[in-house]
């Protein structure tokens, strides 16, 4: 499980990899590599077959409640002011398209989680959070039509323990119940690089 301690007044944070997988950047401090999108995947589906059997949440359920969440908002076409933002961060086209559709699925999925009372939280990468929900978010009035639409808050917090577990299990979870997610969607390149361990010694 991750967690964030607090020692000695400052932030010590705990990944979700093993220390013999995480690298040393120029600063000093340790971060993940790059974990390529299958491997990611694969994590993703060992988290969900632990959810299940550790934690004793009803995968079934938390599947019909997403789904009835995803039908309120299947057929809402992306707003101008969204598609706009998307293409100023580079996803025109069909990946602005699909970044969207991926969103409408993923806040679905919050949605329905945070109704059973899921445990822990869940997490998108942080270049679909930043590019693909933010786009929507910082659209303010955009974004109160959205949840109203859901009919559910979905609240963001930038969170001070790693998200290396939280975004497995959301892609697990995801692709549980939406089928395979657009590797191109959630990172910029063949992996995804989620935030390590951190010390400042």
């Amino acid at each position: 499980m991750v967690t964030t301690e607090f020692e000695r007044g400052r932030d010590v944070k705990i990944s979700a990899l093993p220390i013999t997988e995480l690298q040393l950047d120029p600063k000093g401090i340790y971060c993940n590599p790059e974990i390529p999108f299958e491997a990611a995947l694969e994590r993703g589906r060992e988290d969900v077959a632990e959810l299940i059997t550790q934690h004793d949440v009803d995968i079934d359920t938390l599947k019909t409640v997403v789904e009835l969440y995803w039908k309120r908002v299947i057929s809402l076409p992306i707003y101008n002011s969204v598609y706009h933002f998307y293409t100023k961060v580079g996803r025109d086209g069909k990946l602005a398209l699909d970044t969207w559709e991926t969103i409408k699925k993923c806040m679905s999925l919050f949605a329905g989680w945070n109704l059973i009372q899921g445990p822990g939280f869940l997490s998108m990468t942080d270049k679909l959070d930043l590019e693909g929900w933010h786009g929507l978010m910082i659209q303010t009035k955009e974004w109160s039509d959205f949840q109203r639409k859901l009919g559910a808050t979905i609240e963001h917090a930038t969170t001070l323990a790693p998200t290396g577990t939280a975004v497995f299990l959301t892609i697990g979870l995801y692709e549980h119940v939406f089928g395979t997610p657009i590797p191109e969607v959630w990172c910029d390149g063949p992996g995804i690089i989620i935030e390590g361990w951190c010390s400042s010694d």
